[in-house]
């Protein structure tokens, strides 16, 4: 009896009916050697300890762990000193830009020539001045999207670099953060192939820890009607988070959790690298347990698609029993018990019957 926990997950009444689908209380012996046959293969493919299961993914981590960093080196080192040189060249024509507009530079002079001759137009063009003052053609093209957002600063450092690894092997892919060099390129296509095959070891090892932890999240059908309600909750928990991080509206959040998350990564929100080190390992914690959320979307998905199929699964083993085995007798299961009943009590009446039964 103690084998039958390492079972729980079986229908009875769905074993019951394949045993005996006549219902006539008779159990024929290739069905039960079918059975048998499941149950073992079912045991053989739990051998697997939950001590097992944490090493390789243990394993998993390492393995992605090592390509992370190799990828951040890399990607250093070919990227960071051409995009200098372009740097440079973009703070030249930043330059030449102002330079356009002359009239910045006697703004001051001006609106001390209107203070002296007319009042009124002296505090139009001052409270204009203070609306302006800071804002330079440049920062005008750039809120509109006609600069990048690193036109004046080398984003390959090791935390945009780690950034830019990370939306590549997760395949959300912004595009905030782009090799510029031809090397570069022709790196991110050979690296991200195992990368991705990488990542994709690494979820299903968290999937398979999942499914061999001793406790689940109820049901298949609790599990289909609990999911919409944590992604709802997770959604907004997470807009609301980037609604004080970044700025934006909680709609904005909920609609770039959603776009990372599912590794859609369309790019038109992107999180500020000028923000500090708490901040982002708060919007770093959401985007890593969102994508953990989305992997635990996929497995309760297996699950229905298992619990779907397991009845075919079964009408298949015993249909494959019945054609290659010859046909033996039916047992009848309810007189099989009386038998052994009446044999019981036979023999215990011829017990205290018998001559030595008396000292």
């Amino acid at each position: 009896m103690s084998g039958i926990k390492n079972f729980n997950h079986l229908d009875i009444e769905l074993l019951v009916q394949m045993l005996d689908p006549e219902k006539k209380g008779t159990v024929s012996l290739d069905r039960l050697l079918a059975l048998g046959n499941k149950l073992k293969k079912d045991r053989s493919r739990k051998k697997h300890t939950m001590r097992k299961t944490v090493i390789q993914l243990l394993k998993a981590t390492a393995l992605l762990a090592v390509l992370i960093l190799v990828g951040i080196f890399a990607f250093i080192e070919i990227e960071y000193d051409q995009y200098e040189k372009e740097v440079e060249k973009n703070l030249l024509l930043n330059a030449d830009i102002e330079l356009a507009l002359p009239v910045r530079d006697y703004i001051t002079d001006i609106l001390n020539l209107t203070s002296q001759y007319d009042k009124e137009l002296d505090g139009i063009l001052r409270a204009m001045y203070e609306n302006y003052t800071n804002v330079t053609l440049w920062d005008q093209l750039e809120d509109n999207g006609f600069v990048s957002t690193f036109a004046l600063s080398n984003p390959w450092n090791f935390e945009k670099s780690a950034w830019f690894v990370f939306t590549t092997i997760t395949t959300i892919g912004y595009g905030e953060i782009v090799p510029i060099t031809n090397l570069g390129r022709y790196f991110v296509i050979f690296y991200s192939i195992p990368s991705f095959l990488s990542m994709a070891y690494f979820i299903k090892m968290l999937l398979n820890c999942y499914n061999r932890l001793p406790f689940k999240m109820g049901s298949v059908r609790t599990q289909v009607l609990t999911l919409p309600v944590f992604f709802i909750i997770y959604l907004y928990a997470a807009g609301w988070l980037f609604h004080i991080c970044e700025g934006w509206t909680v709609a904005e959040g909920v609609y770039y959790t959603w776009v990372t998350i599912s590794t859609i990564g369309f790019g038109d929100y992107t999180i500020s690298h000028e923000t500090d080190a708490i901040e982002k390992l708060i919007i770093l914690s959401v985007i890593i347990n969102g994508l953990l959320l989305f992997s635990y979307a996929i497995t309760v998905v297996g699950n229905v698609n298992e619990y779907i199929s397991e009845r075919g699964q079964w009408n298949e083993v015993f249909s494959l029993s019945s054609l290659n085995k010859i046909e033996l007798v039916s047992i009848p299961t309810f007189s099989l018990v009386k038998k052994s009943a009446r044999k019981a009590r036979v023999n215990r009446d011829s017990q205290i019957m018998s001559p030595g039964s008396c000292n």
